[in-house]
């Protein structure tokens, strides 16, 4: 069960019992809708609120946006006029991406170390766990039943460096959202931090997995965050999101 889900069916016993209790605050705010798989969205608005944050000049990267709405860390950003880049590889999405987030700038491309080479996407039955990576398919496949490979296509590669040049003329976004199953690690460590610093990063840091996967976080990703001055403000579970340090 989603946390959205326990929210729409108040079960509001259960949900107090299972989440840190600032966080179930924040899930309880009633002016605000979660569209985020578990509350990311809301989390990172209150952040804004308190550090006196202006919604209208926040500007985000949604790498593997996937569904415009349904799960997405930028939709409710998005609503409140901020607007920014959405890359999702898969082409069978980019028609409803595109129709559901006219301001946002949408590109169909695969994100990677480098730009302008082409790499293979592997298409799942269940979109939202395509992957350029066959040993992350392979892997996915393993957890989960009925799962498969429908299609194999050829993307276009960019990187987040070349993202951030392209289309915000060298300013970092303020949110960079990433969800690239097994490769979060990968493309965080090809980010030219010295140069690109986002003031607020969310990317997955646990595995795949059909059940809780409780205790389980990538320690690489929290330490490599570290090493380069963000901390980690929360995790929700599958999701940690980090704060820039230098930015206070």
């Amino acid at each position: 069960m989603k946390i959205t889900d326990i929210f729409k069916r108040k079960s509001y016993s259960f949900a107090r019992a299972i989440l840190p209790r600032k966080i179930f605050e924040i899930l309880s705010m009633k002016d605000h809708n979660i569209f985020s798989q578990f509350g990311e969205d809301v989390i990172i608005f209150s952040i804004f609120q308190k550090l006196k944050i202006n919604i209208n000049d926040v500007t985000y990267i949604d790498l593997g946006a996937n569904d415009p709405i349904v799960g997405s860390n930028t939709y409710l950003f998005y609503l409140k006029n901020a607007r920014g880049v959405l890359v999702e590889a898969n082409p069978g999405l980019i028609n409803t991406l595109k129709k559901k987030r006219p301001r946002d700038t949408v590109l169909n491309m695969a994100v990677s170390i480098d730009s302008d080479k082409e790499e293979n996407l592997y298409i799942m039955n269940s979109p939202s766990l395509s992957t350029l990576s066959y040993e992350e398919a392979q892997s996915l496949i393993e957890k989960r039943k009925n799962l498969e490979i429908i299609d194999v296509v050829k993307i276009k590669t960019i990187s987040v460096n070349d993202i951030v040049q392209n289309f915000f003329c060298d300013k970092p976004p303020t949110i960079l959202s990433i969800d690239l199953e097994g490769l979060d690690e990968v493309i965080i460590r090809s980010i030219d931090f010295s140069k690109y610093r986002p003031f607020l990063i969310i990317s997955e840091v646990v595995e795949y997995n059909t059940s809780l996967p409780y205790g389980k976080k990538n320690k690489n990703i929290i330490e490599y965050m570290k090493s380069n001055n963000y901390d980690e403000y929360a995790f929700t579970g599958v999701n940690s999101i980090f704060i820039d340090s230098l930015s206070n």
